[in-house]
């Protein structure tokens, strides 16, 4: 894991770190959660970061009114993760993989083994995990989150001023860390043969590494790997 310090999240350079690498929160558009298939979204996802990568834009990114509450929220709801478990929450910017080819964004690394995400929704969302009904803990940006960094568990808050917070510990899944590991690594396949393609028409971006491809049509391998998913 390559750990990034001292830039806030949500701050421009943040946004440049991301850019043109999947990410944890995204992890949902290679994996489907529920049946731990190829995602349908992958091939729109490939083509977002392939875009990113050639413009050095990020695409469609919007700070959202909720997004500017949780950043708002955060420290608080750190504050009393800190007080109630007892230990120390290093703020992080981001998480790189070794090979810097994903990453994620956890709101803290706990101890030697943990990691922090905070979650400020509605009070109706927030409502609605305190009775049971709805988890905070999305599994593939959790054990996302764990496979990037190598981690053994995450624990998730939702924060919510006026209402209980809730708190869930998530342990490293090895089975959902396989079929994400697969999925992954098929993903980065079609993304890297894509990626060449476009080099290889001469056009220049954010591409490092990538040598020639031989497919005659523009994103083929890329559509190829997630045939079986469209089925």
């Amino acid at each position: 894991m390559i750990v990034v310090r001292g830039i806030p999240q949500g701050s421009i350079d943040w946004i440049n770190l991301r850019l043109g690498i999947p990410t944890a929160s995204r992890f949902h558009s290679i994996l489907t959660p529920k049946t731990r298939q190829f995602s349908k979204e992958s091939e729109s996802y490939a083509i977002e970061l392939v875009t990113e990568r050639i413009t050095v834009q990020v695409v469609d990114f919007d700070k959202t009114d909720w997004m500017g509450r949780g950043t708002g929220l955060e420290p608080e709801a750190r504050a009393w993760y800190r007080f109630n478990q007892e230990v120390d929450v290093e703020e992080v910017t981001f998480c790189y993989t070794d090979d810097k080819q994903a990453g994620c964004s956890p709101d803290g690394l706990v101890g030697e083994s943990g990691i922090l995400e905070l979650k400020c929704p509605s009070a109706v969302t927030h409502m609605s995990h305190l009775l049971g009904r709805s988890n905070p803990a999305l599994p593939t940006q959790v054990q996302g989150q764990l496979w990037v960094t190598g981690r053994e568990w995450c624990d998730v808050v939702s924060w919510c001023p006026g209402l209980p917070p809730v708190l869930i510990r998530t342990p490293r899944d090895e089975a959902f860390q396989a079929d994400l590991d697969a999925a992954l690594a098929k993903f980065q396949v079609g993304l890297q043969r894509a990626l060449q393609k476009i080099q290889g028409l001469g056009v220049v971006g954010r591409i490092e590494g990538f040598g020639e491809d031989d497919s005659d049509t523009l994103l083929a391998d890329l559509y190829a790997s997630v045939e079986e998913a469209k089925k």
